[in-house]
């Protein structure tokens, strides 16, 4: 038990030793110079009859502001519903799983897989199914977005979250979509506020907050970091969550380049760069070479994936000084404003209140489906509000099952 305590107070250490440290760059706030856009997006689950069957909802929103700080424009999503029966009658639940796919078809113009008619829906839980479905509507705004007049070269494109692809529209679209990115020349990037890589560098994070005061900084990831985070977690020898590329085995999408970021006290975040925006790699842009085929020319070896730590190399001086830090010092600016939203860029913080689903919100939807159900004679009484097993949460209660 005093080795576990003595283990567990090196955690709020803060001396640790400066060869232990990893390296850091101190960062000043750089005024942005043109508009600075944000996209965030929630989902949430609105009635549970049990863990693969309800209704879920989700709503996305992107949000833009000028050189001063003032928001210019919103486009907030309407809340859509999700319904999720994968164990009902076959002939509603396949018309509904169909018509779910032919939506997403029609908003990202995609068709990796081909569904069969025969092959319900499979198990999953009601809050993913959702999330999946707000990954679409995030895709298509982004791809709208890019294709409108509000994007302007030269400006800040912020992502809430890891720049990963998704099973759908898949890791060949989010590659496309992040060119055509830096095709407009906007400078995309994505902000996590939690995650592995954040647990990982939270105490030297804290250690070199005690060295420099209040200034802002930013620890470069390492490859040593990555595996600390992702190895433990993967079952295949390879971290799969760490691949780059257009194939069917790109999971990773195009967050390359990354960086801790620490912009005063014990704040936190990993900020995720575009792979194309690197002097290296925007000729990729132009040519369409994908990047499996760049890697077997400069690898000399048939790359079946490729990892950050094997890009990582090829980030110049240019790249640092004309994109990575000139663009983290404009994300501390954004970040250096009073706002009634809380701390992070204006933008984030502006486009995160707008999107999240209420209490009231939900229990409309909610109120809305129980009356429904209550017309087709289902007492309001029958329906579960929680799904959660009680003796999960409370310890008065005992599972018979295993009493």
């Amino acid at each position: 038990m005093t080795d576990w305590v003595s283990s567990l107070a090196t955690y709020f250490d803060e001396d640790i030793d400066e060869q232990e440290l990893p390296p850091y760059v101190c960062l000043g706030a750089k005024p942005i110079e043109a508009p600075c856009t944000a996209l965030d997006s929630s989902d949430q689950t609105v009635v549970a009859f049990d863990p693969v069957t309800g209704v879920g909802a989700y709503r996305s929103g992107l949000v833009q502001v000028d050189e001063s700080g003032e928001v210019t424009r919103r486009s907030i999503g309407e809340i859509r519903k999700v319904f999720i029966h994968p164990t009902g009658p076959v002939e509603p639940t396949l018309r509904n799983k169909l018509a779910r796919e032919q939506v997403r078809r029609l908003r990202t113009g995609r068709r990796p897989v081909f569904s069969s008619l025969k092959s319900l829906s499979p198990l999953l839980p009601v809050r993913l199914v959702t999330a999946g479905e707000r990954v679409v509507e995030d895709y298509w705004k982004t791809r709208a977005y890019l294709n409108s007049v509000f994007s302007i070269p030269g400006s800040l494109f912020l992502a809430d979250g890891r720049l990963n692809a998704q099973s759908f529209p898949g890791a060949q679209a989010f590659d496309e979509l992040f060119r055509l990115m830096a095709a407009r020349f906007v400078r995309g990037v994505g902000v996590a506020k939690s995650g592995l890589l954040v647990d990982v560098l939270r105490r030297p994070a804290r250690a070199i907050r005690k060295r420099v005061g209040d200034r802002p900084f930013a620890i470069p990831v390492l490859r040593e970091h990555l595996d600390l985070a992702y190895r433990s977690m993967q079952v295949t020898a390879t971290p799969k969550t760490l691949r780059h590329g257009s194939s069917s085995e790109a999971l990773g999408g195009v967050g390359a380049v990354r960086f801790a970021l620490s912009i005063t006290a014990n704040h936190l975040c990993i900020v995720e760069f575009n792979l194309y925006d690197l002097v290296q790699f925007r000729p990729l842009v132009v040519s369409g070479m994908r990047l499996e085929y760049w890697a077997r020319q400069h690898f000399h070896e048939d790359h079946r994936a490729v990892y950050s730590w094997h890009l990582l190399p090829f980030v110049t001086d240019r790249d640092w000084e004309e994109l990575l830090i000139p663009t983290l010092e404009e994300i501390v600016w954004c970040s250096c404003t009073d706002t009634e939203f809380g701390f992070g860029p204006r933008a984030l913080a502006d486009v995160h209140y707008q999107v999240k689903l209420r209490t009231p919100d939900l229990e409309a939807e909610r109120r809305r489906l129980i009356v429904e159900l209550g017309w087709r004679g289902i007492p309001p009484e029958m329906v579960p509000v929680e799904a959660e097993d009680p003796h999960k949460t409370d310890p008065d209660v005992t599972n018979a099952m295993t009493a």
